[in-house]
Protein backbone atom coordinates (compact mmCIF):
# COMPACT_ATOMS: atom_id res chain seq x y z
CA UNK A 1 0.00 0.00 0.00
CA UNK A 2 3.13 2.29 1.00
CA UNK A 3 4.47 1.57 -2.45
CA UNK A 4 1.32 2.43 -4.47
CA UNK A 5 0.95 5.78 -2.89
CA UNK A 6 5.24 6.40 -3.56
CA UNK A 7 4.53 5.30 -7.02
CA UNK A 8 1.28 7.93 -7.31
CA UNK A 9 2.72 10.60 -5.59
CA UNK A 10 6.36 9.92 -8.10
CA UNK A 11 3.06 10.18 -10.85
CA UNK A 12 1.89 13.64 -9.34
CA UNK A 13 3.38 16.78 -10.78
CA UNK A 14 4.38 19.17 -7.88
CA UNK A 15 4.64 22.27 -9.86
CA UNK A 16 1.82 24.27 -12.13
CA UNK A 17 4.16 24.36 -15.34
CA UNK A 18 4.91 20.54 -15.28
CA UNK A 19 0.67 20.08 -14.64
CA UNK A 20 0.15 22.20 -17.80
CA UNK A 21 3.23 20.57 -19.56
CA UNK A 22 1.66 17.04 -18.92
CA UNK A 23 -1.29 17.75 -19.53
CA UNK A 24 -0.74 19.62 -23.18
CA UNK A 25 1.26 16.23 -24.10
CA UNK A 26 -2.25 14.26 -23.18
CA UNK A 27 -4.20 16.60 -25.20
CA UNK A 28 -1.90 16.34 -28.29
CA UNK A 29 -1.94 12.58 -27.97
CA UNK A 30 -5.88 12.46 -27.50
CA UNK A 31 -5.93 14.69 -30.21
CA UNK A 32 -3.34 12.39 -32.55
CA UNK A 33 -5.55 9.40 -31.37
CA UNK A 34 -8.59 11.24 -32.10
CA UNK A 35 -7.80 12.13 -36.00
CA UNK A 36 -9.38 10.73 -38.73
CA UNK A 37 -8.45 11.10 -42.58
CA UNK A 38 -11.54 10.64 -44.60
CA UNK A 39 -9.47 10.36 -47.57
CA UNK A 40 -8.48 6.73 -46.62
CA UNK A 41 -9.71 3.99 -48.43
CA UNK A 42 -11.08 2.25 -45.17
CA UNK A 43 -14.25 5.10 -45.06
CA UNK A 44 -15.06 5.68 -48.62
CA UNK A 45 -18.42 4.26 -48.68
CA UNK A 46 -21.49 5.30 -46.85
CA UNK A 47 -21.63 1.74 -44.99
CA UNK A 48 -18.00 1.76 -43.43
CA UNK A 49 -18.50 5.90 -42.16
CA UNK A 50 -21.55 4.21 -40.35
CA UNK A 51 -19.72 1.61 -39.09
CA UNK A 52 -16.47 3.62 -38.02
CA UNK A 53 -19.16 6.06 -36.04
CA UNK A 54 -21.83 3.58 -34.80
CA UNK A 55 -24.75 4.64 -36.23
CA UNK A 56 -27.98 2.34 -36.90
CA UNK A 57 -28.16 1.29 -40.35
CA UNK A 58 -32.20 1.90 -40.10
CA UNK A 59 -31.58 5.55 -38.79
CA UNK A 60 -31.06 8.33 -40.18
CA UNK A 61 -27.47 9.74 -39.45
CA UNK A 62 -28.59 13.13 -38.36
CA UNK A 63 -31.74 11.76 -36.08
CA UNK A 64 -29.41 9.38 -34.91
CA UNK A 65 -26.45 11.65 -33.61
CA UNK A 66 -29.53 13.79 -32.09
CA UNK A 67 -30.76 11.03 -29.88
CA UNK A 68 -27.44 10.67 -28.69
CA UNK A 69 -26.74 14.10 -27.90
CA UNK A 70 -30.17 14.12 -25.98
CA UNK A 71 -29.03 10.88 -24.35
CA UNK A 72 -26.17 12.53 -23.20
CA UNK A 73 -27.42 15.74 -21.71
CA UNK A 74 -30.32 14.04 -20.28
CA UNK A 75 -27.74 11.88 -18.28
CA UNK A 76 -25.56 14.99 -17.59
CA UNK A 77 -28.79 17.09 -16.31
CA UNK A 78 -29.90 13.70 -14.02
CA UNK A 79 -26.08 14.01 -12.61
CA UNK A 80 -26.51 17.63 -11.39
CA UNK A 81 -29.66 17.16 -10.44
CA UNK A 82 -28.77 14.41 -7.70
CA UNK A 83 -25.72 16.47 -6.64
CA UNK A 84 -27.84 19.55 -6.56
CA UNK A 85 -30.44 17.95 -4.46
CA UNK A 86 -27.59 16.85 -2.22
CA UNK A 87 -26.64 20.38 -1.52
CA UNK A 88 -30.26 21.99 -0.79
CA UNK A 89 -30.49 18.88 1.59
CA UNK A 90 -27.38 19.54 3.71
CA UNK A 91 -28.07 23.71 3.30
CA UNK A 92 -31.65 22.48 4.72
CA UNK A 93 -30.41 20.07 7.48
CA UNK A 94 -27.75 23.21 8.65
CA UNK A 95 -30.89 25.44 8.58
CA UNK A 96 -32.69 23.40 10.95
CA UNK A 97 -30.24 23.01 13.02
CA UNK A 98 -29.57 26.37 13.54
CA UNK A 99 -33.59 27.00 13.51
CA UNK A 100 -34.30 24.38 16.27
CA UNK A 101 -30.57 25.73 18.78
CA UNK A 102 -32.13 29.45 18.56
CA UNK A 103 -35.60 28.02 19.32
CA UNK A 104 -34.15 26.15 22.46
CA UNK A 105 -32.38 29.05 23.70
CA UNK A 106 -35.96 31.08 23.71
CA UNK A 107 -36.78 28.36 26.51
CA UNK A 108 -33.73 28.64 28.23
CA UNK A 109 -34.92 30.52 30.97
CA UNK A 110 -38.06 29.54 32.69
CA UNK A 111 -38.67 33.04 34.01
CA UNK A 112 -38.84 34.55 30.01
CA UNK A 113 -42.40 36.06 29.66
CA UNK A 114 -44.32 34.60 27.01
CA UNK A 115 -43.77 37.66 24.92
CA UNK A 116 -40.47 37.81 25.17
CA UNK A 117 -40.32 33.93 23.81
CA UNK A 118 -42.79 34.80 20.83
CA UNK A 119 -39.88 37.76 19.95
CA UNK A 120 -37.69 35.44 20.48
CA UNK A 121 -39.21 32.79 17.99
CA UNK A 122 -39.76 35.74 15.85
CA UNK A 123 -36.13 36.53 15.38
CA UNK A 124 -35.04 32.97 15.58
CA UNK A 125 -37.67 32.53 11.84
CA UNK A 126 -36.41 35.64 10.24
CA UNK A 127 -32.76 35.68 11.18
CA UNK A 128 -32.08 32.40 8.83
Amino acid sequence: MVAARKQLKDKVPETKEEWKAEEYEAYKTLTKDMEVSFKDGDLESHEKVREFFNISKDKQAVDDMNEKVFDMLYQRMQNRQINFYAFLNKEFNIMNYKSARCSMHCFDNEDTPIVDVNSCLKICRSGI
